[in-house]
């Protein structure tokens, strides 16, 4: 390991999500301003202020699921935090005054009204119906992956992949029905996708293959001992070893 280079990467970031916390970023938002009457809706600040507030608990929640990937360590943020609701359409966030705020507004919904941490919940469940989420963008079923890579990495460090599988498996399959269903979908209205979400469904890829590997020691592969590690060579040499199984 080379934690003596610079360990600063690892106390920031617990620094970082306790500020977070202390400022209640992940809390739910008192009043969503885009489902206030528009005969009393606040002022298009406050929608900015919120959103900001949205888009930061989801940004912190998606980077802190990555570094437990690289790191190969137990997330920091955990789903049932997520309490704010999904970020709103991108030309909605970025109208350039409050007459276009409004126009785009009025022409139809703007954001999936239900919270990122009970979506996840209710796609674990027995009796749950992925075509009820259909309405979730890119990046929604971006959040919504990553607590699923989140709660497999928690499983993975608890030993509880065994016990736990069949339940992660299944909700792999249901996330990628409602991405294929996105993506595919016969003129769809949805921007084409960049940034992050790109990489939405390699990141299923993923949890599929922390599922393969279990929780068994694999000689020649550091990544599969249960201890974090900041060489970023063993999760290359993990993803080769299971990811063309």
């Amino acid at each position: 390991m080379c934690i003596q280079e610079d360990d600063s990467e690892f106390s920031a970031t617990p620094r970082l999500v306790a500020a977070l916390r202390n400022h209640h970023i992940f809390e739910a938002v008192a009043e969503d301003p885009l489902r206030i009457e528009r005969s009393v809706r606040p002022a298009w600040q406050v929608f900015i202020r919120e959103e900001t507030r949205i888009r930061l608990a989801s940004w912190a929640f998606t980077m802190d699921s990555c570094f437990a990937i690289m790191f190969n360590s137990c997330p920091l943020i955990t789903s049932s935090e997520m309490q704010t609701g999904f970020p709103c359409r991108e030309d909605v966030f970025e109208a350039e005054s409050e007459a276009a705020f409004d126009t785009l507004v009025s022409c139809r919904n703007p954001r999936f009204h239900r919270t990122p941490a009970q979506t996840f919940k209710d796609i674990l469940l027995d009796d749950c119906n992925p075509e009820a989420y259909i309405d979730v963008d890119a990046t929604g079923l971006g959040i919504v992956i990553c607590a699923l890579q989140s709660q497999t990495m928690i499983a993975r460090h608890w030993s509880l992949l065994p016990a736990t599988q069949s339940i992660i498996l299944r909700t792999a399959d249901r996330w990628e029905q409602l991405w294929h269903s996105l993506t595919d979908r016969d003129g769809s209205e949805e921007p084409p996708l960049k940034g992050f979400t790109k990489n939405n469904e390699e990141l299923c890829s993923f949890v599929r293959m922390l599922v393969r590997a279990g929780n068994i020691e694999v000689p020649g592969c550091r990544y599969t001992r249960i201890q974090p590690t900041d060489d970023i060579g063993h999760l290359n040499q993990f993803l080769k070893r299971f990811g063309a199984v």
